[in-house]
């Protein structure tokens, strides 16, 4: 009785395309506006960056992890074990018809420690954070403020002299005088101090004194800043430098049970061999009888 041999053929896998990078081929329009408000027409923004998934878990963790790189770690009390001196009793125990005292460093006594004060963490206080999980964070609150329309690109940002009045008369114009804006600049018109961000350009140096108006350079766009304003204000140029920082740098954050070696099968490909081997067994079994 003939068996006939059956080859299988091993499927090579395809390659998985992630939503990033179908959303980074993708282009959305987004409007844009002069100095006076009005609208002269759009830009293409890159989806890789506004318009990814919005990931409301990586965006938590990314505050989380940028608010603990804000501590110093340096609060620490003096209990009044820690304190010097106390060593003596101030008074007998009876007799006196005072209040017992052990120590004149006690936390009831004037100039003694501090009961349950704060303490710094012996551990530090900084958590870890990839960088992909982070860049990913980053994306998915633009991305929100993007589909929040809380977005303002401007073709121009023209002002002739560094003066608050006429910023705070741009504002108006636009209509946000009244809400916290974040001033997208770019990294080349600011300069970091010790007492920090100072401008450097007339349109910088006249919104760094408004107190709802916070400078923020493409270099230090942040998760916790974003989350702070209600609008992202910039002009069209600046938008497109962020887009370059950020483009090529963005993935989709997926969890792999195991990374594949080189030089090792994968699960399909040994699967596909095992089929194989117990096919061949089987006919050189059956030409045998």
């Amino acid at each position: 009785m003939a068996v006939e041999k059956k080859e299988s053929k091993a499927k090579a896998p395809k390659a998985a395309v992630s939503s990033a990078e179908k959303s980074s081929a993708e282009k959305m329009s987004y409007p844009v506006v002069d100095s006076s408000g009005k609208s002269v027409g759009s830009c293409d923004l890159d989806g890789a960056v506004f318009s990814a998934p919005v990931h409301e878990a990586l965006v938590f963790d990314s505050v989380m992890w940028q608010l603990a790189k804000r501590r110093q770690g340096t609060h620490s009390c003096l209990t009044k074990g820690e304190m010097k001196g106390g060593g003596k009793k101030p008074w007998r125990q009876k007799g006196t018809g005072r209040a017992r005292a052990g120590t004149n460093r006690s936390p009831l006594w004037v100039g003694g420690g501090v009961a349950h004060g704060p303490k710094s963490n012996p551990f530090g206080y900084e958590s870890r954070l990839s960088k992909r999980s982070r860049r990913q964070g980053l994306v998915a609150a633009l991305t929100d403020m993007a589909n929040n329309k809380a977005l303002l690109i401007v073709d121009r940002i023209a002002i002739e002299k560094a003066s608050t009045k006429s910023m705070l008369k741009l504002l108006s114009s636009f209509g946000v005088a009244d809400k916290k804006v974040a001033l997208l600049v770019p990294a080349s018109s600011v300069r970091v101090t010790i007492r920090g961000v100072k401008g450097t350009t007339p349109e910088v140096m006249a919104a760094q004194n408004l107190p709802g108006v916070t400078i923020m350079p493409t270099t230090g766009v942040n998760v916790w800043e974003l989350l702070k304003c209600d609008v992202l204000l910039g002009e069209r140029s600046t938008f497109e430098e962020l887009q370059q920082q950020l483009q090529g740098r963005v993935g989709e954050v997926v969890k792999r049970n195991r990374r594949e070696r080189p030089g090792r099968q994968s699960n399909s490909e040994k699967a596909n061999s095992v089929k194989a081997g117990s096919a061949r067994g089987a006919s050189q079994e059956s030409a045998a009888s």
